[in-house]
């Protein structure tokens, strides 16, 4: 983002084919954000935000984000760009569990 920046994990779990759990978490813990993917329905729900960005324009925004940034991971690229807002996401693998 031009005036902040943010950085910590971002967990991603697939309990089922088509759907993903993710939570992003900052660097003391805290969580952010905890979401789902339907990959059939092509959505995103928030089930959690904190509170400073618990606002309807930066949940949208988040939203429509996040759904870009769970396909281009799909198809083996860890990097969005958000051109109308001109934020950039970007994301380093850490090894797959099961």
């Amino acid at each position: 983002m031009p005036k902040a920046y943010l950085s910590g994990l971002m967990i991603m779990h697939k309990p089922s084919e088509g759907h993903v759990n993710a939570s992003v978490i900052n660097e003391f813990g805290i969580s952010l954000i905890d979401l789902s993917y339907d990959e059939k329905k092509d959505k995103v729900k928030l089930h959690s935000i904190t509170d400073k960005m618990n606002k309807w324009y930066i949940k949208r925004a988040l939203s429509n984000d996040f759904k870009n940034i769970l396909k281009a991971m799909r198809e083996g690229s860890y990097e969005y760009l958000n051109t109308k807002r001109k934020i950039k996401y970007s994301f380093q693998p850490a090894n797959e569990t099961e």
